[in-house]
């Protein structure tokens, strides 16, 4: 499992330090942190935010300049003169601006994640762990292939995160039927097989299952000549 987890966009990163630096001071003595720990914290969300947002306001700034060369020259824009661009503010920072914030935080981050007391529920509330996916089962496709192993059809599945999948079977051209559900990759279809010199045509699809309850599509059907012993 990964020890941390960073918020690639620069304003997303900020928030992310910002939240670290709100909540931390609750769980400081919990994850046997110190006030120099704390104080990292504080420092890196005050740089990164200051840093972050001047630089965002910076290409603003070029863009008004660049609409008041167009108008001065070509008269874009309209005959009346546009207000002077403000320029940035960037009179007032920060007392300390650490440098490789992201290396610091993320050394930050995996000394708390290895405090006998951090919990999950800690990591959410500091901002340090990543979100929750929700799949949506709607669009679940089995994927899968067939092998001979010693006579027998094994399938070869991956679970992803259903419950499980069914699986159905038919032979040569007689009618589908449910051959078992199976909850643990791969499956090994243990029919007896066919009378010595006789061929078959042994075909499967499988669907996902989740909550005992059959979700996304069925696979391709997929197909194997199994002969008798």
């Amino acid at each position: 499992m990964a020890t941390d987890f960073v918020k690639q966009n620069d304003l997303e990163f900020v928030s992310q330090l910002e939240q670290m630096k709100a909540n931390l001071p609750t769980y400081l003595a919990v994850l046997g942190l110190s006030a120099a720990d704390m104080g990292l914290a504080n420092t890196m969300a005050d740089a990164m935010a200051w840093i972050v947002l001047r630089n965002n306001a910076a290409p603003g700034f070029t863009q008004d300049w660049s609409k008041l060369r167009d108008q001065v020259r070509l008269g874009i824009g309209g005959d009346i003169l546009q207000p002077m661009p403000v320029p940035p503010d960037v009179t007032t920072p920060p007392a300390i601006i650490p440098v490789n914030i992201e290396k610091k935080y993320r050394a930050l981050v995996k000394r708390i994640k290895s405090s006998d007391a951090y919990t999950t529920g800690i990591g959410e509330n500091l901002g340090i762990e990543a979100p929750k996916t929700i799949p949506d089962f709607s669009t679940y496709k089995p994927v899968f292939k067939l092998k001979l192993t010693a006579g027998q059809v094994l399938i070869i599945w991956k679970k992803l995160q259903a419950q499980g999948i069914n699986i159905y079977k038919k032979v040569d051209n007689g009618a589908w039927f449910k051959l078992d559900f199976d909850g643990t990759p791969n499956y090994l279809d243990t029919s007896a097989t066919p009378p010595a010199g006789i061929t078959q045509n042994w075909s499967y699809k499988l669907r996902y299952v989740k909550g005992d309850v059959e979700v996304g599509e069925f696979s391709d059907v997929m197909s194997i000549t199994v002969a008798g012993a």
